[in-house]
């Protein structure tokens, strides 16, 4: 017969330090791959036609430039090498920190969320804290930009991981190849192929909304492996929201990003959808 081990044995064992067992490594979580992205939450009921024609038309106007621009091959070392230069003209512009209570403390954030990444691409990830006021944050090869503003706009961690974690998704979902891919193909006209690139890029500001959205569930699954608030994310866009005004339709055509109540919206179904927590 198996002897068995009652609580009280395994508590004594526990508090023994003569008896205690290695512990095991702790096991990190991994963000779900087993989830489903809805974006009808983007569609606005003030216009309903109009939204739903930028999420059509965005998914439609990427799928023919992928297939204009397939010859051109953009790398993960391409995208880390634009991600170089970019850092190099912030700090041109602004101070760049990469030491201090702060910046460690963003710094802790990322590499938590990182490591709950379930199929990484392979980004070494950096982050930098600018010393600038701008309610900003973004990414490019790997390197995030988090401005001062920004994290003095987030209350705590949590909401800190939120935006870290929507910034990681962008690396992670290749957001940024085909606007690579545009830049490439426009070089080799000079002038024209600027201005070209200057007109497309005016006129299909608002068909990165969804991507927008995209890397904000993509964060959110981060988010709920890590041992941060689920819903830290939807209180950020919410407050965030306080300061937008209503929904305009002529308006929303100039915007690259979901108006910040839609974007709550959008995680709190993810949350509610996938692993039935409720953000209210």
């Amino acid at each position: 017969e198996i002897p068995t081990e009652t609580k009280e044995d395994t508590k004594s064992k526990e508090e023994n330090p003569k008896t205690k067992e290695k512990k095991k490594p702790n096991i990190i979580n991994k963000q779900s791959t087993d989830v489903t992205y809805d974006f009808s939450c983007l569609i606005n009921a003030q216009d309903e036609l109009g939204t739903s024609l930028i999420l059509g038309f965005g998914d439609l106007t990427r799928d023919v430039q992928n297939d204009l621009l397939s010859d051109i091959d953009v790398t993960i070392q391409d995208e880390i090498n634009i991600g170089n230069d970019l850092l190099n003209d912030i700090r041109k512009e602004s101070e760049v920190k990469t030491s201090g209570k702060e910046y460690s403390k963003i710094k802790k954030i990322m590499n938590d969320l990182v490591s709950r990444l379930s199929n990484p691409r392979g980004f070494r990830y950096e982050i930098f804290l600018i010393d600038n006021d701008t309610i900003n944050a973004y990414t490019l090869g790997g390197k995030i930009f988090f401005y001062r503003g920004m994290y003095d706009f987030c209350k705590n961690e949590s909401e800190l991981a939120a935006i870290i974690s929507h910034e990681i998704a962008h690396n992670e979902l290749g957001h940024s190849i085909l606007e690579i891919k545009k830049i490439t193909a426009a070089s080799e006209f000079g002038i024209f192929g600027e201005i070209t690139l200057l007109f497309e890029s005016e006129t299909s500001m608002s068909f990165n909304q969804k991507q927008e959205a995209e890397a904000d569930l993509f964060g959110a699954d981060l988010i709920y492996a890590s041992d941060f608030n689920n819903c830290s994310s939807v209180e950020v866009w919410e407050r965030s929201s306080k300061s937008e005004e209503n929904f305009d339709q002529i308006e929303n055509l100039k915007l690259t990003h979901p108006y910040s109540k839609d974007r709550a919206n959008c995680i709190k179904n993810h949350f509610k959808n996938n692993y039935n927590v409720n953000c209210n």
